[in-house]
């Protein structure tokens, strides 16, 4: 196990309201959405565990609303989910390069804006599940098929059911 120590070092996020800071399986790259500002953040950590600011995930489309990131089993993509019920799909090259794709998902429901709850993961077998809702609309789990960028399966939840987050099990 390794150790967090405070360094001291402020870095950037790329925008404003940092939320829910994701890295990828490797720990090389971490993103880190914006919502205030719909920006994507990108942090890289090499491999003595120094981080630094990488820029931004470039968009022509933009991030409104960004609220938690989620990355493929393989890392070769990530997940944004956005808080008017849409999620963002990014590419990741091979030598670390992000850039989005421009698909747009809508998953049925808007998404509620936690800090510190991941409301999008991904499965194993690389699936995207999204926790949605609102106290008007309901909560959901849509299913996102990665190999189409569609929803594949939506499962309603019980009002009220607008908080809360989603965890694979393993």
């Amino acid at each position: 196990g390794g150790t967090l120590a405070d360094t001291g070092n402020m870095l950037p996020s790329g925008g404003a309201a940092p939320a829910n800071v994701a890295f990828a399986a490797d720990g090389r790259l971490a993103l880190v959405p914006n919502f205030d500002s719909g920006t994507i953040g990108i942090l890289r950590v090499d491999a003595s565990g120094g981080v630094t600011y990488g820029g931004r995930v470039g968009s022509t489309a933009g991030f409104a609303g960004a609220q938690s990131v989620a990355f493929s089993p393989d890392g070769g993509r990530a997940y944004v989910l956005l808080a008017a019920g849409a999620v963002a799909v990014l590419e990741i090259a091979t030598d670390g390069a992000v850039t989005d794709s421009g698909i747009r998902i809508a998953v049925g429901a808007p998404a509620s804006a936690y800090a510190g709850v991941d409301q999008i993961v991904t499965t194993a077998s690389g699936m995207v599940l999204v926790h949605a809702g609102d106290a008007v609309s309901g909560g959901l789990i849509a299913v996102i098929d990665p190999r189409t960028n569609t929803v594949a399966g939506t499962i309603v939840l019980p009002r009220p059911a607008a908080g809360g987050g989603v965890v694979p099990i393993p």
